[in-house]
């Protein structure tokens, strides 16, 4: 496996746009290069991939597998983890889709899509003759589930480490100057893919709740918000190259298991349960990964305190705490994978884990309110609209609810420290 941090401006371009020179800015153009790029695209009937901003990939030219995650930036230049896997076309790296897993799980992977690129790549240097970007100029063509699609992009990717984001924005502004638009950051198979591949994923992290927000909505909202972080750092949980992605899942765990306990009588009990123990289970196998980390780093913090002599047993210690987190890494980069490829040849076993992300994802239809409102019909809808008109001023860490959303009565009692969370859910409620 192989892995890769692309920091890149990705601008539309018509058809007739002129690269300009960037002379004057001290970079220098070197000799372009052609290349004919061909691609072929799996996701899942719905494009789970495609809706998250992920992608999974074989290239023609270096046959090989990639996956590229979604973007953890907010900005217009994208900052992705990318990751190559060798392996022929016919069977997808069981590798590559394990990182995909939390977003696909249980749904079969087919063909969507296979994009053609036209790639001119000037590269720019400084004054020392140091390449510090490319210039990626693409015609693309798409052959897709819903026809043929073309389109132009320009792309510009920072190679050197020490180079400043400010670069990115000098030739941001130099590539509109000459007729390039603004992009929205749609990666390429998005973009191709159209309308269906825009739509939020399952599990959106921008959904917002309104200014006056029911029971359901707030409840949909904290779920929504841990559960995604729970899919985002799925991959890191695999990969073990940042130990922050194991400790943010989990946190989101337990989150989600704090909203279930607090939220208890607006869910539906067997759904509420059994997703509990799947979150325990979850919880314990990052714990001990995590444990382990937090115990040797303040362990390696100590030892500079002690003396010399102490230093050999520390050194014992550590190599046990070290022999504790590689068995501890191996059992948690290898549960959760699962994906069913499109010709019903399983890529692995065990499908613990996806399933119980499948349950995490269905939290919008576990609530009693969602349930009555489509059941009730006719004269009876008054019963949902009674079940969801509670407004709600819970003092969330993630949300607060705005001074005009609160009520007009008197200040409930403050609940009793013994109170359970979903008493007092429900006494903030009333």
């Amino acid at each position: 496996m192989s892995r890769s941090v692309e920091q890149e401006l990705k601008l539309l371009a018509p058809d007739e746009l002129l690269l300009p020179r960037f002379d004057d800015l001290g970079l220098t153009p070197g000799p372009p290069e052609s290349r004919v790029l061909v691609a072929t695209y799996l996701d899942t009937p719905d494009l789970r991939l495609a809706r998250s901003g992920a992608s999974l990939r074989w290239r023609d030219d270096e046959a090989c597998w990639v996956v590229k995650l979604p973007s953890r930036s907010a900005s217009d230049v994208l900052t992705r983890d990318t990751y190559g896997f060798d392996g022929p076309l016919s069977t997808p790296a069981p590798a590559a889709v394990k990182l995909v897993t939390a977003i696909v799980r249980r749904v079969p992977l087919d063909v969507v899509a296979r994009l053609t690129t036209r790639r001119t790549r000037i590269p720019l240097c400084d004054p020392h003759g140091k390449a510090v970007l490319e210039i990626d100029d693409d015609r693309v063509e798409a052959e897709t589930m819903n026809g043929p699609v073309t389109f132009r992009e320009i792309e510009a990717e920072l190679l050197a480490d020490d180079s400043s984001d400010r670069v990115l924005d000098d030739i941001r502004g130099r590539l509109q100057a000459v007729g390039a638009q603004k992009s929205d950051g749609l990666p390429k198979i998005v973009r191709a893919l159209g309308e269906r591949a825009r739509r939020p994923p399952d599990v959106d992290p921008a959904a917002r709740v309104p200014r006056a927000p029911t029971v359901e909505q707030v409840l949909g909202y904290a779920l929504a918000s841990s559960v995604a972080q729970l899919i985002l750092h799925d991959p890191g949980t695999r990969t073990g190259e940042d130990p922050e992605d194991v400790h943010k899942a989990r946190v989101a765990t337990r989150r989600l298991r704090s909203h279930l306990r607090t939220f208890r009588s607006h869910l539906d009990q067997r759904w509420a349960s059994a997703l509990q123990d799947d979150l325990r289970w979850l919880g314990r196998a990052f714990g001990q990964v995590r444990d382990v980390e937090v115990l040797r780093e303040r362990l390696v913090a100590d030892a500079v305190n002690h003396e010399p002599q102490d230093h050999a047993a520390f050194g014992t210690v550590l190599a046990l705490l070290d022999d504790q987190w590689r068995t501890a890494r191996a059992h948690l980069s290898t549960m959760p994978a699962t994906s069913i490829c499109s010709n019903g040849s399983s890529m692995r076993p065990t499908i613990r884990a996806s399933a119980r992300i499948d349950r995490a994802t269905s939290f919008r239809a576990m609530t009693p309110s969602t349930n009555s409102a489509r059941s009730c019909d006719g004269p009876g809808r008054s019963c949902a609209r009674r079940s969801t008109a509670s407004r709600v001023m819970l003092p969330t860490r993630s949300f607060t609810v705005p001074a005009s959303a609160r009520s007009t009565r008197a200040t409930p009692r403050r609940p009793s420290r013994r109170c359970s969370g979903s008493r007092r859910a429900a006494m903030c409620a009333r």
